[in-house]
This record gives C-alpha cells, structure tokens and sequence, in this order.
C-alpha cells in the first residue's frame, strides 16, 4: 500500500469519508500546513500556548429550544457546542452572578435576556444564594475538560445595579461605586462565593470578569479585600481599551484583554504594556467585537477571522478574545441581523433546526478559520522554542503583515481591503509551511526518526517519560466565500500518526479533574478511554516543567489515583496517558490537558 492510500485509510477513521471520497479539494494536510504527517505528534497541548476564549450564553439555546436551563436535556444539546468551542482552543468559561450583567444588548424574548446563574434571594436585611444554576454549568463544562479559567460577570454590571429576588419577584436596586450599601452587599457575595467555589475545588480557577466602564480601583480593591482561607483573594478578568490612560488598573488585572483596535492604535503603549505584564506573570490578550474591522461579521470575509488570530499572536499575546460565541437572535437560521450590532456579531455557531429530534450546533466558517490561526500561532511557537535559530525568520514572517484594526462604521472592508489581506495572509500560511520544513530538518524529525523516539518513550522505566502524542485536528478548507445570513458549516477530523497503526492507539484521556481530598492528598479522576490496557499518571511542579512518571495503572478500569505525601499548599500539575498493549510493547495515546491544584 502507497502512503498516500494508507494516509486516507487512517483518516477514514477518524471522520465520516470514505478513503475513495477523498480527493485533493479536501486539504486535510495542506491547511495545517504539515509537510510531515506526523508534525503534530510533536506539538501536544498547543493550545496552552496561544488560545481563544468565546463568552458563552447557554441560556440562548434554552431559549431557542424552549427547553429549561441546565436540563439533562439543555446540557445534552450544550455538548456539541461546546466540543466545537474545545476543538478550536476554547478553556474559559463563562458565567453570570448577576441578572443581565450586560444590560440586555443580547436578543431574547423574555424581559431578562440574560439571567443569573446564581441566584440573589433576599430575606429580611439578608441574602441567601443559590448556586444550583451554576454548579451544574461548571460542573458540565468540567466534565468535557473545559473550565481551568471560570470568567464570572461581574461586580460592575452595565446596568450599575444589584439585581435580586424577593417574594418571587426580580428586583433591581441601583448602586454608587464605592458606597457602603455598595461595599456591603458585594463583600457579602464575594464572601459566601469565596466559600463555595473553595468548597468545590474552583477557586484557584476562578475570575471576576469587568468590562470597560467598570474599571475603576474601587471595584479592584473590594475584591482584592475579600480573602481565602489562604489569604488568596480571586483573580480578574477584563475587558479594556484605555490601558494608556488606565495604565495603573491595567497591571492589576490578571488576564487582561484588549481591543485590537485599541492596541493598533498605540502599538508602542501596548508592547510596552503586553512586556510589563508578561514580566509580572500577568497574562494579555486581544480582542475583537461590533464595529472592528478586520472583523468577524456574516458580511466579513472569511480570511478576516484568521487575520485576527494572526494578529494577536504578532502582537506578542497569549491568546485571542470575542465577546460572543452563541447569543443567537431569534432565528439565525434566516436572518442574522441584530437589532444593535453587525449581522453574525453575537455567535460563531449556529443552531439546528428547532423541530431536530437531536439537535447539534453547527460551527461557522468564521470559527473554523479562528480555529485553523490558533493552530498556525501555537505551531510557530514550538517552533522557535525548540528551533531557535529560526526566531529571527519568523519575527521577519510577522512584520510583513502590514494590514491593522480600524474601528468605526461601516464594519466590512472593501474588495481591494479584502484582496491585499488575503495576499498577505497567503504569504503568511506559505512562510510557515517553510519553516516547517526548515524546522523539521534541524530536528531531524522525519517519520522514520520517530520510530526510534517511539521506542525510547515505551520503555518501562520510572525516569522521566514522554509519551508520544499523537491526536491532532484539521478541517477542510471552508468556502472562501459564504453567503450572508446562511448556515455556515464545517467538520473537523482527527488524523493520528503514521508509525503505530491507528487501532493499537488508544485514545486522548479526558475528563481529568483533581480535588483535593485531605492533607497532603489530591484525588485524579478521569473518563476510561476505550482500547486502554492501563494509564500512566505524570506530575510537574510547573505547568510546563519537566513531568516525571508517579503512576502506572494497569488495568483498563482504573481511571483514578490518589497522589499521597504531597507539600502542604503547594501546586502541582498532572497529565495522564492511556497505553494499550502490542505483544510485549506499550502504545501510548495523547496525554490529557495538564490540570492543577493546590493540597491542603
């Protein structure tokens, strides 16, 4: 068997084509730019490089299937919107702790358009809190391997108001930044939700979200003022343009996003801004919404999308933020326009048919090309971290990318706008495809090379071991040019390595969660993965430290671990692989996404 044929029969293992399907429109290669098949098997989890986070609204699809929110039922039709979200690098989630934090600017037709997940119940001159909205959002979103980063909107609501029941009805009660009835009451909340994101084992993922108008170092210091058990008070999120003015509020944020227009428009400020908080360990991304051009619109061109992840990784970021992923307006299906924003501004998925006995959303051209510029950013990224000599050719890759952020009206960019972007962008993708082969010759990492790596990861030693990884994504290249206000949809596919033959490889473990359960204690617990003989549990003290070998699990049913004589409050990072046996031999599937806890 040629290896173009025996290229297509893997492939056709992990999609729904037929090898006699396939045909050279479908670039299952050629769009990740791989000129090796096995590239990937290298890159592990790229998306702890560079990633992208889309603000969820789930009770939109409640609403839109007139199901009850975080129903068995919603949850079920969650999945596959949030799988897809996964699959394009998504982590974060996103949450509510106060009726219509964004004051109504999302379409619904009930009176609040966006409710709270924990709910604000007043008796008397006290509150009680009912976190059961909440848990089961988390605990859903955890169980898919999403959530290290819980974005909670927010303590500075648009609408400057608290919003809570009393005798069964809504109540909004306005509020000045800084007053005692402010400070009361939100240090109340912060409190009790202190205590009970510590009690499930969230709090050290956990952020309180602030846009813009609610930057102020009031607002900053009620929540620096609540503290843990430990002494820890919750991290921020936020959303802001005037980080040259706000300078001093933009280093207290611990994972800041800004406009891309904002950044284009003080590039020097923002490189500045973008060093100074790397060198507090502080974390800076860009973000895109209603009236940025390059945009992210129905009308916008598709190359647009990827052009905005490309440009967040040249500005030297961590990752790339939208402001909406599936606030749907009442029928996106035949029409996406929005009373306020740009056609296809609130979501980069579409829905199923109402009347779908299954429902599953649809992902978007758009999305599927912010997917294909994450891969891109993080791929660069190994590569001039393992291949540094090759850094000055990829900064020099960067700078020809001439075309930035605009904001105003109208949104779109004009035919030649769009054409000079696209030439640059296909300038960009043709340069990484070279240094992929620049880099895969300095590393000599070729698929017959592999094999001896393979072999040198299965021995059974309790050293250091690095499984290899082999799991990857890709996608056929979407339709250059949609229609608006069309269902746009693409398919991803996994394509595995050539050297071990796809049966024999298990699958990537997921669903790994850590609790700590005593002193000195951390419970792992994960999803069996089919085709496994066993597991092997990895530890670092850092995220991307060395991880050393602490377990191996024989036995296709032991999917937990308790990692005893641990230092008390210190972090530590796991990572768990499946192995399946060939004879006398161990094959290694992907790891999981690393995830992290403090002991007691």
């Amino acid at each position: 068997m040629n290896q173009e044929m025996e290229f297509k029969n893997i492939v056709a293992q992990y999609s729904k084509v037929a090898p006699e399907e396939m045909n050279n429109e479908m670039r299952f290669r050629e769009d990740l730019g791989f000129s090796s098949l096995d590239f990937m098997s290298f890159l592990g989890e790229l998306e702890d490089t560079f990633d992208i986070e889309l603000w969820q609204y789930p009770y939109t699809s409640a609403e839109y299937y007139n199901v009850e929110p975080f129903s068995d039922e919603h949850l079920e039709i969650m999945k596959s919107s949030m799988e897809l979200y996964k699959k394009a690098g998504g982590h974060a989630i996103t949450a509510s702790v106060i009726e219509d934090a964004w004051d109504g600017q999302t379409y619904s037709a009930n009176d609040v358009h966006y409710p709270s997940m924990i709910k604000w119940i007043k008796n008397g001159d006290s509150f009680t809190y009912d976190y059961t909205d909440f848990d089961k959002w988390i605990s859903f979103n955890k169980s898919l391997g999403i959530g290290d980063k819980i974005v909670l909107y927010s303590v500075a609501p648009w609408h400057n108001s608290f919003t809570y029941w009393e005798n069964g009805k809504l109540v909004k009660e306005g509020f000045s930044v800084g007053s005692t009835r402010y400070t009361t009451l939100w240090t109340d909340f912060l409190t009790n939700l202190t205590a009970h994101l510590t009690e499930k084992g969230w709090f050290d993922d956990s952020y309180i979200g602030i846009d813009e108008r609610g930057f102020s170092g009031t607002a900053f210091d009620l929540i620096e003022s609540v503290k843990n058990k430990d002494g820890k008070c919750l991290k921020t999120a936020g959303a802001m343009d005037s980080f040259v003015e706000k300078k001093e509020l933009a280093m207290r944020v611990t994972d800041l996003n800004v406009g891309d227009t904002a950044a284009a428009a003080h590039p020097a400020d923002f490189e500045q801004l973008v060093n100074d908080r790397e060198a507090k360990g502080l974390r800076t991304t860009l973000y895109s919404c209603t009236g940025h051009r390059p945009g992210n619109f129905s009308l916008s061109a598709p190359v647009e999308s990827y052009w905005s992840i490309v440009n967040a990784g040249k500005s030297g970021t961590a990752g790339f933020l939208r402001w909406a992923y599936d606030a749907w307006v009442e029928d996106p299906l035949d029409d996406t326009t929005h009373s306020k924003f740009e056609p296809g501004d609130c979501f980069l998925i579409y829905p199923d048919e109402k009347t779908a006995q299954n429902p599953i959303s649809r992902s978007s051209v758009r999305l599927e090309r912010m997917a294909e510029g994450v891969r891109d950013i993080n791929k660069l990224a190994v590569i001039k971290k393992e291949a540094p000599q090759l850094a000055d050719q990829i900064q020099k890759l960067y700078a020809g990318i001439l075309t930035t952020a605009q904001g105003g009206h109208p949104a779109f960019l004009t035919d030649a706008q769009i054409a000079t972007l696209s030439a640059e962008m296909d300038t960009f993708q043709a340069g990484i495809a070279s240094l992929t082969d620049q880099y895969i010759k300095l590393t000599g990492r070729t698929e017959e090379s592999e094999t001896e790596a393979e072999s040198e990861t299965k021995k059974e030693t309790e050293s250091e071991t690095k499984p290899i990884e082999s799991e990857t994504a890709a996608t056929e290249k979407p339709d250059p040019k949609p229609q608006p206000d069309t269902k746009e949809s693409e398919t991803k596919q996994q394509v595995p390595s050539t050297e071990t033959p796809a049966k024999a490889r298990p699958a990537k473990v997921r669903g790994l969660s850590i609790k700590a359960v005593s002193k000195g204690k951390l419970l792992l617990k994960w999803k069996k993965v089919k085709n496994a003989d066993g597991y092997v549990v990895y530890r670092a003290d850092k995220k991307k430290g060395k991880y050393k070998k602490v377990k191996v699990l024989n036995g296709a049913k032991k999917i937990s671990f308790t990692n005893k004589k641990l230092k008390k409050k210190k972090t530590y990072y796991y990572k768990v692989c499946a192995y399946h046996k060939v004879g006398k031999k161990k094959v290694y599937g992907s790891c999981s996404a690393v995830k992290s806890r403090k002991v007691k």
